[in-house]
């Protein structure tokens, strides 16, 4: 069954490992293998976004919650901190996060259901037509053995350390926006600053509280709003360069550096996801020679095997064609015109077939 799949044993072994918690803070920076915060080129900055926008693009078509899908751009980012993310096929990561999510947050989705939406989502990419990903084809086992395959290195190189409740700024942020007596107009816009913070690396860098606070900001200054505590006496608006009024950020967070870090990363993602072409077109040159020539031989082989299905159902048709004919010339003689077409006609023809 496509939907239980032995990975899941690897979710127990990290639920085995939260005490390893236990020295760091709720909410703290994450500290597995390469977390450090490190520069990156615009074109690996380009990717981390235009994955993220995939997660939450195919986690709507999968019908899975919006925290969910938000712990899947978080556990994506984090494993772009630890290696070069453009040596990997940034689809099939962004798969690879969302079946991982999904099982964490008990909002499970099959390898199957993952590839065949990651499948949809490039054809509408590309205009290409959206032809369905055949379960028995050979790229849908390959992007189901890929997408496993990732789940594991992404556990592995995360520490099996997946981040939960206030480590995710997914949870934090309704709260503070019910401590901060927010509408339905910010919470809606905050939803899409939290996406923007998500496509960011500084998501994974810096703590939740610190992200969460840089969404909210960010989301006031969308909805042209003023907090509506810590706005000071004043008034000033919320798109203040210290993020809204440090007096409840900082009450939040106290490093209020951080959350502004944050806020200055998300401004820039958001305007760059405005300006982008398209929310799954992968920035020119980034996806891997072998993952792609991996896929390529692939679909090549799917394509191959569709066009013997066709003729094969074509012949198929041809002969019952055929069949009826004959019945119909048993049962009453040609026509004279008829019979002097089928003489004729070429050794072979359908009409030399049908009335010889």
């Amino acid at each position: 069954m496509p939907g239980k799949q032995p990975s899941s044993m690897l979710l127990a072994l990290t639920r085995r490992r939260r005490g390893e918690r236990a020295g760091r803070g709720a909410g703290a920076a994450p500290t597995g293998r390469g977390m450090e915060a490190c520069g990156e080129s615009a074109g690996v900055r380009q990717l981390r976004a235009a994955a993220a926008d995939l997660v939450f693009g195919c986690g709507t078509s999968l019908e899975l919650p919006f925290e969910t899908c938000c712990l899947a751009a978080l556990i994506l980012q984090r494993f772009a901190c630890t290696c070069p993310f453009d040596a990997f096929d940034p689809d099939i990561m962004a798969g690879a996060s969302l079946f991982c999510a999904g099982k964490a947050t008990d909002e499970p989705r099959s390898d199957l259901d993952v590839a065949g939406t990651l499948w949809a989502a490039k054809a509408a990419s590309t205009g290409a037509p959206a032809t369905p990903l055949a379960p028995a084809g050979r790229l849908a086992s390959w992007m189901r053995q890929a997408i496993r395959e990732a789940e594991l290195r992404m556990l592995r190189d995360c520490g099996f350390l997946l981040p939960e409740g206030p480590e995710v700024p997914s949870t934090l942020v309704p709260l503070l926006l019910q401590a901060l007596g927010a509408d339905g107009e910010l919470a809606r816009h905050c939803t899409v600053a939290l996406r923007a913070v998500l496509r960011t690396r500084e998501a994974a860098t810096m703590p939740a509280a610190a992200a969460a606070c840089a969404a909210i900001s960010l989301g006031a200054e969308m909805a042209g709003l003023c907090l509506p505590i810590g706005a000071g006496s004043s008034g000033e608006p919320a798109s203040s360069s210290d993020g809204g009024g440090a007096s409840w950020a900082g009450a939040v967070h106290p490093n209020t550096a951080e959350s502004a870090a944050v806020l200055k990363a998300a401004r820039c993602s958001l305007e760059e996801g405005a300006a982008g072409a398209g929310a799954w077109e992968w920035p020119e040159g980034t996806l891997p020679e072998e993952a792609r020539a991996q896929r390529r031989q692939a679909e090549l082989a799917d394509e191959a095997e569709l066009k013997e299905e066709a003729a094969f159902e074509q012949s198929l048709n041809s002969e019952a064609t055929d069949a009826a004919g004959a019945g119909a010339g048993n049962a009453m003689a040609p026509a004279p015109a008829a019979a002097a077409r089928s003489a004729a006609a070429p050794p072979g023809s359908l009409n030399a077939k049908r009335w010889g």
